[in-house]
């Protein structure tokens, strides 16, 4: 397997390059495109939803902590398995070398796990979203800081925290819908 996930990373890293990844992907490692994008998402969100917006960001910020904390402070340091910019020769680094462990990738995770989030309020979207944390993902392949089998770990705990913070978002703004409304006491 592990044979397997070094090839993807060469043929990603090294053989399926343009000038337009080039200069894209190293602006994902930045904070300030996620930042902006997730800043007029807010926005959107609490514009249109109101009080509802605000609990989706809310359920947003809980999965992504959840990932993060699982990836960074639980799971990287369990397995420890080194960057590919650490591990190997030749390695084509788009962005500053990373020290640490690799697998899983958080960006990957964090990513997957807010369009996962948003995907189960906004189902038709969730296309949109897996694509923009797809891209994200891939892009940790192609700069050279992740092999692939780091970033699909990454998505699959993405994928399973979004999704179970948009399931109890979902169920807490249902019951919240259907509560009954109180009796006046005379």
């Amino acid at each position: 397997m592990l044979k397997y996930d070094l090839a993807l990373f060469r043929l990603i890293n090294e053989s399926l390059t343009c000038k337009f990844f080039d200069q894209l992907f190293p602006a994902f490692q930045q904070s300030w495109p996620g930042l902006v994008a997730g800043i007029f998402i807010a926005i959107v969100l609490v514009r249109k939803y109101k009080t509802r917006g605000w609990m989706i960001i809310i359920a947003c910020v809980i999965a992504v902590g959840l990932s993060d904390i699982l990836c960074a402070q639980l799971l990287k340091p369990l397995i420890a398995r080194p960057r590919p910019s650490i591990e190997l020769e030749g390695v084509r680094l788009l962005v500053g070398k990373k020290s640490g462990f690799g697998f899983p990738s958080n960006h990957a995770a964090n990513m997957t796990a807010i369009a996962f989030c948003l995907g189960i309020t906004f189902p038709r979207q969730l296309p949109w979203f897996a694509a923009g944390a797809f891209l994200v993902s891939y892009s940790r392949i192609y700069v050279g800081v992740h092999y692939p089998l780091d970033v699909a770990a990454g998505i699959m705990v993405g994928i399973i925290l979004g999704t179970i913070s948009g399931m109890v978002f979902q169920f807490c703004s249902e019951k919240a819908r259907n509560k009954p409304k109180t009796l006046r006491q005379n």
